[in-house]
């Protein structure tokens, strides 16, 4: 069995702050940020061609049943 290996204590530990840890300020800021992505991705699908719908195609189309 492999013993745990240890963290050295000069490394700074990081950890993931909850949203209401965030500050007003911080809030705004991140949502700022988000908003620029969104934007960002939407302008980059808009210039892509529209895809046709996909159909599919019988081989035997000419048979009557």
């Amino acid at each position: 069995m492999k013993s745990p290996t240890k963290i050295p204590e000069a490394l700074p530990r990081t950890r993931v702050r909850c949203k209401e840890e965030f500050t007003a300020d911080e809030l705004a800021m991140l949502q700022a940020k988000l908003e620029g992505w969104m934007r960002a991705v939407a302008t980059k699908s808009e210039g892509k061609r529209p895809r046709r719908q996909f159909v599919i195609k019988f081989k035997n189309t000419d048979r009557v049943s």
